[in-house]
């Protein structure tokens, strides 16, 4: 153990985009995992990281917790953080978490959360990393190719976006995907795990048919929501698309909230005989800025416009009235994402899972 922590050469980079506390995390991560910072040795201070990245004090204070979550460091009071490199007879293995930065919300902040726990519990050593955008809206993925030449057993891919997948299977490091990627197809994935974000599809296009809805608008942002056009198109209601380039920013669910706000408003400002019969978001972002526009612009909700909505359980827009919705409870998906994961591990998992923990709620703003 050294008698004086070393520095950490280490600067946020303001243009990028990514979170500092991302930043920090996957520096010191690095910093450990190549040797830099040895199994014992304490880390700088909050005070001297705040210092050396120019950064505020909750930045190293969040970034070392996470890092002790991971379990690589352990925190001591009137010590600082210690490294805590995990011994090789008592590790399984190696297991990294692979987001997005632009996945850097309520719901995949719960899903790795939990998998994390659950796979450090379970006796391995876990990173978790966030592939985030580089210059005209590509990928950086340098810091990814730096992960995967580490001796990792396993790589868990939450993100769906720039091909982050086919990244991971390319380099040669078993990996488990979540969604459905189209590297589900390749077979060359060690398993795959669907999650379904409009469980219950089937109930909101039967509420369509009853209540005698001709048409969805659908709000998007990035993709939108596989077979609900089929599914609409099918019983005879129409649909429509409004579609929104997403905002690659670190604080992108803002961005989203506010450019949903203003769109919203400015439809509005056209007339209610404008607006469209039913909106359908995607986003719950996006849901939240509209519901505020129509609160801001007297639009009476259902009565002028019906609205529903994914949301992530606890996350919900909050609003006037119930809001009429797809409901994740991120909780059950994260703990379904564990066990499958544990069992891709373990070697008694099936090539391809499935975990739908969504339901479609009846409220208000679509009443029946």
């Amino acid at each position: 153990m050294q008698l004086e922590p070393k520095p950490l050469r280490f600067k946020v980079d303001r243009r990028g985009g990514r979170s500092y506390v991302g930043q920090m995390v996957d520096a010191i991560r690095q910093a450990i995992l190549e040797g830099y910072y040895a199994d014992g040795d304490i880390l700088p201070s909050i005070d001297e990281l705040k210092l050396s990245a120019g950064v505020s004090e909750i930045v190293p204070r969040i970034a070392l917790r996470q890092l002790a979550v991971e379990g690589l460091v352990i925190p001591k009071r009137g010590v600082g953080s210690i490294v805590n490199l995990p011994k090789k007879q008592s590790v399984l293995g190696h297991v990294l978490v692979v987001t997005s930065e632009l996945a850097n919300n309520y719901l995949d902040a719960t899903v790795s959360g939990i998998l994390r726990e659950s796979l450090i519990g379970a006796g391995y050593m876990v990173s978790q990393m966030a592939v985030v955008g580089g210059e005209r809206g590509h990928a950086d993925f340098s810091q990814l190719d730096v992960m995967l030449h580490q001796p990792l057993l396993l790589a868990v891919v939450l993100a769906t976006r720039w091909g982050i997948g086919r990244r991971v299977i390319r380099s040669g490091v078993p990996a488990v995907l979540l969604a459905g990627d189209p590297e589900a197809k390749s077979g060359k994935a060690a398993g795959v795990l669907r999650r379904s974000r409009i469980g219950s599809l089937g109930d909101f296009v039967e509420h369509c048919r009853l209540t005698g809805v001709r048409s969805v608008t659908e709000v998007t942002f990035d993709a939108a929501v596989p077979w609900l056009a089929a599914a609409l198109r099918g019983s005879g209601v129409k649909y429509r698309n409004m579609h929104f380039p997403y905002a690659d920013t670190p604080s992108g669910h803002r961005v989203v909230e506010r450019r949903m706000f203003d769109a919203m408003r400015g439809l509005c400002a056209k007339g209610r005989g404008k607006l469209p019969e039913l909106f359908f978001f995607g986003d719950d972002y996006a849901a939240r800025g509209a519901l505020m526009a129509f609160l801001a612009e007297g639009v009476d909700v259902p009565r002028d416009v019906k609205v529903v909505s994914w949301v992530a359980k606890g996350n919900e827009p909050v609003f006037v009235k119930s809001l009429t919705r797809f409901e994740t409870d991120c909780e059950e998906l994260g703990r379904g994402c564990a066990r499958y994961v544990l069992d891709v591990l373990s070697g008694t998992a099936t090539p391809e899972g499935k975990c739908c923990a969504t339901q479609y709620v009846v409220g208000e703003t679509f009443p029946r």
